[in-house]
């Protein structure tokens, strides 16, 4: 969260990975840009000292190989 009390959020769906403007003192959310990425979001988390947003990525599930990573 910065000084002025917005958090970011992040919501994946499949591979789409969407950011949101979180405003905790006024009580909104703005949807911000989309990224397609190669294959289904498995895990996202943002980077200790960079100001980066770190995905993994990969076309398998439970059962399925993957072929994209």
């Amino acid at each position: 969260m910065n000084e002025l009390g917005v958090a970011a959020l992040y919501s994946a769906v499949d591979a789409q990975l969407t950011h949101y403007a979180v405003d905790v003192v006024a009580g909104t959310l703005d949807v911000g840009e989309s990224v397609q990425l190669p294959a289904k979001v498995q895990y996202a988390w943002p980077h200790p000292k960079n100001n980066i947003l770190c995905v993994a990525t990969s076309s398998s599930g439970p059962g399925i190989r993957s072929h994209r990573n």
